[in-house]
Formats: structure tokens, C-alpha cells, sequence
């Protein structure tokens, strides 16, 4: 069987990650690590070279998947290197290597030339200095079947092709889908294995028509890591969910050990975790796992904030159970359900692991079928009253204007409604407010007290309301009290008639006036006044 086109994909490159490839002779980049090789132009082979070196004191591991496709047309392939430069490659030539020189090749020939002794079989071998005759004494390793007792190729399947070497023992280990087929130690005086090395893959291919085919990523991705919900301060674990020969974790977080099979870590944020698998073939297996900080509160709902029992009635306060979680009540009691018929306040905390929430409900009584809002009332000008239902919560209360809510503040006269609707009641009062000028009062400046009868007496002048005078003192300019009166409706009051001790007296005197308004409140006056001749 020969193979027209080939193409490969990069896999693994343990020291030498995110290189860049220079394509030569028939190799074309389709792009994401995937090169095609065809006939072009009269080449026969191409080689695919990295931009960087590697350095054989360091352990390097090197993966390829080979989709060959069964119309024939290849010679076979080469994983190479070489300390000469990325445009190296024997174009003409059936395996792509032949005379580079220093180089190190291991080799997957599909084809038997009996130019170069091979085997009648598809086979691996390890060559050096560019040499393809297995009888050559630069062969390091002798050519070994793909699989034990295969002759060919037995499908036109995708394959994996590994090389890893471990600089320590020298040691140089082939793979072939997985399987180990070349262990073998390489001589220390080998002139390659010192100093940097270009590294790559050559294909060698025979004259047939190109051909196109599509590469698939050999990275693989699963789903079977489900995603994770934590409580802040909870630990949390994830295990790989496939076995592998290497792990990496990467959560974002620093971790004692992110190689392992499992880890363990607390989370402080919502987050992505990677994890990358790698099997014996090279292969890598990605896997990403969401973890979401989790809330139980929308969990425990006990019920509406403030709830209005009738008279008679109850209510059961029932939250959503939840696996594992503790139940406690405000007042001891740990059961998840309850059954309330007092009015109070009811707090459930629920716990589940790490995770705590609480919820609260308040309950009311109907005990009383009345709505008041008081007596009809006078208010003063410019000030504000307000009218309250005072009734529990759970009343949907609608004032006659078309307010909602179970307070309504006046300024103007009127006659206000309220409505109030429950589950128990529907309930009614209303109210006359009605604003007047509290306070017409008028103080003098002076007066003339000749007993004409007009202005003889000096005092406060007012409506004859209710007006309450807590305390009224006039005084000489030194303080000294003339009069004060004290606890007198305004209309009760005497007044200072212009006399000290008896006698006429003159000029100007300090007053010091407090009263209670129609509305209630306080006010406090003072100025001068003076007596005219």
C-alpha cells in the first residue's frame, strides 16, 4: 500500500510550546498546528522546521498525528534534528532527511526501498547523520514493526507518532499509537546530542496528483467534569474524570500541588478551572469546569414580610427543605415547619455546609374592627398634619384623593376618607381638617396711660380663642420686673398699666412674652415698648 498525502498536526511539545513552523518543499500551513503535504512544483518531500531550538541536556517530548490518506503516494516520514538552520530538507528525496548531517531522525518508512536494505515490513528506526541504509553502522536502532506482526498500514486512520528523550539516562523512547516500540539508550560520544538543535518533521512522497484533506485539532474536549457550586470559605475538590499520564490545573489561584489526579482549594470568587490531561500517547484531553458561588437564600422563603391573621386563623411558615441543611427559629425550635397563630416576629436560619441565609416574617393580629382617624380638628396655617390609619400590616389602605398606604399628610381644609382592605376586613373613617390663622396677634410698641380709656394699658392683642399665655413679664432697662402675669387665656389678661409701685412711670421697657398656639404648639416673643407723655 502507497500513500498519495499526509497531513500532520502538532501536538505536544514539552519545552518548546507556542513555537512558530516554517513550512519547505511540498509541506503547505493549513493553519492551528496542521500542515498538508502534496507534490508541488516537482518536489518530491518537504520538512516542517521550528523557529526555535531545543536543547537535548532537557527532556523533550514531541507528539504528531499522521492522517494518511489510502490512494498511496508516500514514502514515509521523520521526526529530525539538526543544528543547521529551519530550511534544511533533501526536497528530492523519498524520506526528506537523506544527508542532513549532524542529525539525529527517527524514522516511520511506509515504503521498502531496497536501495536503503529496508525491511520487507512498515517499520521505526533511529538513523543519524542523514543515513537511510539500515546496514549503514550510523544507525543507532534497528527498524521494528509499527505493531508487532503488521506488515502495513491496516487503515487510513489518523496515528500517533511520539518521541520523548530523557537527557539524564540518554534515554530515547518511540511510540507508535500509544505503544512503545523503541527503548534504547544513545551513545554518549553521539556529536548531536551537544548544543541547541532545530527540530522538525520531514515526509517524503512520490509523484501522484495532490490532495486536499481537513485537519481536526488532536486536542480533545470533554464535558465530564460537572460544574461546581460553593459557600464562601468551603473547600472544595475536583477530580480529573479520565486518568492520564500528566495534570494540570490551572484555577486562577496558587495551589500546593496542581499536577495531581485531584485537587483541593477554596474558592474566593465565581471562576474557571482548566484542567489539561495527558495520556501516554502525548495526547492532551481539556476539560473546563465553572465554579459559581453558591446562595441559599432564595431557597428559605418563609413567606410575604408581614402577614395579617384573622381572628381564628394561622398560618404554617414552610421553606423549601434542602439536603443536609440545620433548620433554627429565633426562638429555639428546629424543625423546618412551623405552625404560627400569635402575632410576632419569626427569623428562620438554615444552614447547609458553609452556607447560611435567614429569613424573617412578621405576623399580625386582627384585633380590632375599627378604623379611627380621630376627631375632626383645626390646624394652623402653613403647618402640616398627619393622618394614620394605625392599623397592622397587612392592610391595603386607599385614601379618597387616591393615595395608597396607610398615612396621609394635609395641608389644606377638607374632609378626608380612608379606606382600608384585608383578608379579614374592609374598614372606613373619615376626618374634617380644617387650617385657620392661629396666631392674628398683635403687640404694641406703645401706649399712653392718661385714662382716656384708649391705650391705657399695655398687653397682647388677639382672637378670643383659646390662646394660652404661659408667661408675660415687662421690665426697665436694668431687668427689674414691672409686671407679669402668668398661666391666663390671652382674653383673661390685665395688662401693665404704666405704674411702678403706684406712680406714673416713663420711657422705654423691655416685655418677655411665651404662649401655646391654637395648634399646640410653643412660641416665644419679646421686644420693647414705650411709654408716650
Amino acid at each position: 500500500m502507497r500513500i498519495k498525502s499526509i497531513l500532520f498536526l502538532l501536538s505536544t511539545i514539552t519545552l518548546c510550546e507556542a513555537q512558530t513552523f516554517v513550512p519547505n518543499g511540498t509541506a503547505i500551513d493549513l493553519g492551528d498546528g496542521c500542515f498538508q503535504f502534496q507534490v508541488d512544483g516537482g518536489f518530491r518531500s518537504g520538512a516542517v522546521w521550528s523557529g526555535t531550538q531545543v536543547d537535548f541536556s532537557d527532556t523533550i517530548d514531541i507528539t504528531l498525528e499522521f492522517i494518511p490518506d489510502c490512494a498511496g503516494g508516500m514514502d514515509g516520514m521523520a521526526i529530525v534534528f539538526q543544528p543547521i538552520g529551519s530550511s534544511e530538507g533533501a526536497l528530492n528525496d523519498r524520506m526528506g532527511y537523506r544527508g542532513l548531517a549532524p542529525s539525529l531522525a527517527v524514522e516511520l518508512d511506509l515504503f521498502s526501498d531496497n536501495e536503503d536494505n529496508d525491511p520487507v515490513f512498515n517499520h521505526l528506526a533511529i538513523m543519524a547523520d542523514g543515513v537511510l541504509d539500515h546496514d549503514d553502522p550510523r544507525q543507532l536502532s534497528p527498524p521494528v514493526p509499527l505493531m508487532p506482526g503488521w506488515d502495513r498500514l491496516p487503515d487510513c486512520t489518523g496515528r500517533i507518532f511520539r518521541v520523548f528523550w530523557e537527557p539524564v539516562s540518554r534515554r530515547i523512547q518511540v511510540y507508535f499509537d500509544c505503544h512503545l516500540r523503541i527503548d534504547r539508550i544513545l551513545p554518549e560520544d553521539l556529536d548531536i546530542l551537544s548544543g541547541k538543535v532545530f527540530w522538525g518533521y520531514t515526509v517524503g512522497l512520490t509523484s501522484f496528483v495532490p490532495f486536499f484533506r481537513v485537519c481536526k485539532d488532536i486536542k480533545k474536549f470533554t464535558d465530564l467534569l460537572p460544574d461546581t457550586s460553593f459557600c464562601p470559605g468551603e473547600q472544595i475538590t475536583l477530580t480529573a474524570p479520565i486518568t492520564g499520564d500528566s495534570y494540570k490545573w490551572s484555577t486562577g489561584q496558587p495551589l500546593v500541588d496542581f499536577t495531581s489526579p485531584a485537587i483541593t482549594f477554596k474558592p474566593d470568587s465565581n471562576q474557571l478551572v482548566l484542567l489539561q490531561v495527558r495520556d501516554t500517547c502525548g495526547l492532551i484531553t481539556e476539560e473546563e469546569v465553572n465554579i459559581v458561588e453558591r446562595s441559599i437564600a432564595d431557597l428559605i422563603d418563609i413567606g410575604p414580610p408581614d402577614t395579617l391573621l384573622c381572628p381564628g386563623d394561622s398560618i404554617r411558615l414552610s421553606p423549601m427543605r434542602l439536603p443536609g441543611a440545620l433548620y433554627r427559629w429565633s426562638d429555639g425550635l428546629d424543625t423546618p415547619q412551623r405552625l404560627v397563630q400569635d402575632s410576632g416576629e419569626y427569623r428562620l436560619t438554615v444552614t447547609q455546609g458553609l452556607c447560611e441565609a435567614a429569613d424573617t416574617i412578621e405576623v399580625f393580629l386582627q384585633t380590632s374592627n375599627d378604623l379611627y382617624l380621630g376627631d375632626d380638628t383645626v390646624v394652623c396655617l402653613g403647618s402640616e398634619l398627619s393622618l394614620d390609619t394605625k392599623l397592622p400590616r397587612g392592610y391595603e389602605v386607599v385614601w379618597q384623593n387616591g393615595h395608597r398606604g396607610p398615612e396621609l399628610k394635609v395641608k389644606k381644609s377638607g374632609r378626608y376618607l380612608a379606606i382600608a382592605r384585608s383578608n379579614c376586613a374592609v374598614l372606613e373613617d373619615e376626618i374634617e381638617v380644617t387650617f385657620i390663622d392661629c396666631l392674628p396677634l398683635y403687640i404694641p410698641n406703645a401706649f399712653s396711660p392718661d385714662g382716656d380709656g384708649i391705650n391705657d394699658v399695655f398687653l397682647p392683642v388677639g382672637p378670643l380663642g383659646t390662646i394660652e399665655v404661659i408667661r408675660f413679664v415687662v421690665a426697665d432697662r436694668w431687668g427689674n420686673l414691672v409686671h407679669k402675669e402668668s398661666n391666663v387665656l390671652l382674653a383673661a389678661m390685665h395688662g401693665w398699666d404704666g405704674r411702678i409701685g403706684g406712680r406714673e412711670a416713663y420711657g422705654t421697657y423691655i416685655y418677655y412674652l411665651e404662649l401655646i398656639a391654637l395648634d399646640g404648639s410653643s412660641m416665644r416673643l419679646s421686644g420693647s415698648v414705650s411709654i408716650l407723655e
